[in-house]
């Protein structure tokens, strides 16, 4: 797994890359590396191109910006954790939160239902 993540570093950061392929790239950096805190300014650094470039690159791809194409899948895999019936607090750090409050929240903005109502669910089932 960590070797996936070291091959994409280097795709994504090699300059012989078209900006489409780097945001594809970028795109799949961002998938497998969710749980971590991913700084954008950092990455943008790292390609040769202005924070404010990348991020319309990216949006033009995918039609979201990079934080909420991150926010999206910390709370598309928070829930797929919590219908296997993890806790939230496990759920949190899994996802990147440092703070159960902090994710608790975001989740509900994001689904309009609590993590343990999701929990709560899969029990009754």
């Amino acid at each position: 797994y960590i070797s996936i993540v070291y091959e994409l570093i280097y795709q994504l950061f090699s300059k012989s890359h078209p900006p489409e392929s780097k945001i594809a790239m970028l795109k799949r950096y961002i998938e497998h590396s969710y749980m971590e805190s991913i700084d954008i300014t950092e990455l943008a650094k790292e390609y040769g191109y202005e924070r404010s470039y990348l991020y319309r690159l990216f949006k033009r791809s995918y039609g979201m910006g990079i934080k909420e194409y991150v926010g999206k899948i910390k709370m598309e895999k928070a829930r797929e954790f919590l219908e296997r019936g993890l806790f939230v607090n496990t759920v949190a750090k899994m996802v990147g939160y440092k703070d159960e409050f902090n994710f608790s929240k975001a989740f509900k903005k994001y689904y309009g239902i609590s993590p343990s109502e999701i929990r709560m669910k899969r029990k009754l089932q």
